[in-house]
């Protein structure tokens, strides 16, 4: 519990994430966890500036073609509910 405690109040006063051998869970899937429970950062990381902001752009467009791809062979939500809402058994 000490463990959870420390990430925590690691992630919530710089939006680090303190990783060990043999995790549980992968490093975003711990973000996702914290902030799912309320744990948002309240600082940005300190290395933030020592990066060039054409070098974060960058890496942010490569984010969002990354998701807009993903995105792009998903079903609409009218399409996933229309799904789950057939009988089980039923032809698609």
């Amino acid at each position: 519990m000490a463990d959870l405690r420390y990430r925590m109040d690691l992630y919530r006063a710089s939006g680090r994430l303190s990783f060990h051998e043999h995790e549980p869970l992968p490093g975003q899937r711990w973000m996702m966890l914290l902030e799912a429970l309320g744990v948002l950062p309240e600082a940005a990381d300190w290395l933030l500036p020592a990066i060039p902001p054409a070098d974060l752009a960058r890496r942010m467009d490569q984010v969002r073609d990354v998701l807009a791809r993903a995105v792009a062979g998903l079903p609409t939500h009218e399409q996933a509910l229309a799904h789950l809402r057939q009988p089980k058994g039923a032809s698609q």
